[in-house]
């Protein structure tokens, strides 16, 4: 007779229909931890307009989902989060260390036993250039108050990891950057005939879009060729201001905008074009910039996200140290357009790739080791 499976119940701010980089680590992480059982509790929000609305159960994939009430005013975003939703864990997995982990350490303070928690950083609380110092100080007041309560954390890339280890003081913690899942016949395509400019993103302002706007003008004043194409996710009222917002570079530079693209259409774009941007000064990982990577564009990054990915050894990896000195930005694409480029290849990132197949067995392993303690 099998011994019983353990229940893993995974606590975020969203989940499907909302389909971002989180979304897609969580998703990842569930298919392939099949000994353990899953469930997801969200917010009932699915960043459309559509707060409180959405069915409260429902079934994605063999996934259970949850999803709880929620209240959103600006930056301030919580839900009602009812204790008997965690009453069936044996182990509760947080994916964020704002509001949300505060709210379910609280609840589960008010429980019999011990149950362990696991947080992942994915950002952290920086995802929003806005209120930088305030955020600074209220995550290092919540680690001193939190740390004895949590397991386990797991800091999703290294950006987020050389932050914590400041703040976090002894809690546990492991770097676990985000696994991806890439089939063999994207690595690494043939790139001679490739062109053009290529940005990917959620539409919010600290991805910078702005500036990939205005960097692509001063490029095509230097006589830059080939198409500047904007991948966004977003919903109808975000499209809409972000045009209005934007309407003088857009008419200017004709862009290509793209939303809610299929991942078909979308590894096609990155096999045909030569840069990638991404001036967000802080990612807890970044899924599209290795997307890029491994499509052998040549990518630009801040300095802070450039050491999630330093230790890969990609060759078409490269810092811009103020992604607001447009032009400085624009000189350094022409000159990295007109060298020779040796692109790597994909048994040499076979050596250093992070593959769910890989990563599943590290993380089963710290849930184990946590279920038996």
């Amino acid at each position: 007779m099998e011994p019983e499976k353990k229940t893993i119940v995974h606590v975020t701010k969203h989940f499907y229909p909302v389909w971002g980089g989180l979304e897609r680590f969580i998703h990842g992480l569930i298919t392939h931890l099949p000994e353990f059982n899953h469930r997801v509790i969200c917010y009932n929000d699915d960043l459309s307009g559509n707060r409180n609305t959405l069915p409260a159960y429902f079934c994605f994939e063999g996934i259970e989902i949850y999803r709880i009430p929620c209240f959103k005013a600006a930056w301030f975003h919580s839900g009602f989060l009812k204790p008997d939703l965690l009453r069936t864990a044996d182990l509760v997995h947080v994916h964020n260390m704002d509001l949300l982990l505060d709210l379910v350490l609280g609840v589960l303070a008010f429980q019999n036993g011990k149950i362990p928690v696991v947080t992942s950083t994915h950002g952290l609380v920086f995802h929003h250039s806005e209120g930088r110092a305030i955020k600074s100080a209220y995550l290092s007041l919540a680690s001193k108050i939190r740390n004895k309560h949590i397991s386990l954390v797991l800091a999703t890339g290294k950006q987020d990891y050389d932050y914590l280890k400041m703040v976090v003081g002894k809690c546990p913690m492991n770097l676990f950057p985000n696994p991806l899942n890439i089939p063999e016949a994207r690595l690494f395509p043939e790139k001679s005939q490739a062109t053009g400019v290529l940005f990917i993103s959620r539409l919010q302002a600290s991805k910078r879009i702005d500036l990939v706007l205005e960097i692509f003008a001063r490029l095509k004043g230097k006589g830059f060729s080939g198409p500047l194409t904007l991948i966004l996710s977003g919903n109808d009222l975000d499209v809409n201001i972000f045009l209005r917002s934007h309407r003088k570079f857009i008419s200017e530079i004709n862009p290509e905008i793209l939303i809610n693209i299929d991942e078909e259409q979308k590894w096609r774009i990155l096999a045909d074009r030569k840069v990638f941007l991404n001036p967000s000064s802080w990612e807890g990982f970044g899924y599209s910039i290795f997307e890029a990577l491994i499509s052998n564009c040549i990518t630009l990054v801040s300095p802070g996200v450039f050491s999630n990915f330093a230790d890969y050894g990609f060759k078409n990896l490269h810092t811009v140290r103020q992604f607001d000195d447009t032009l400085s930005v624009a000189e350094k694409i022409m000159e990295l357009c007109s060298n020779t480029f040796h692109p790597q290849s994909a048994d040499e990132f076979r050596q250093s790739a992070i593959t769910w197949k890989q990563a599943a067995h590290s993380i089963s392993a710290w849930y184990s080791n946590l279920l038996q303690a």
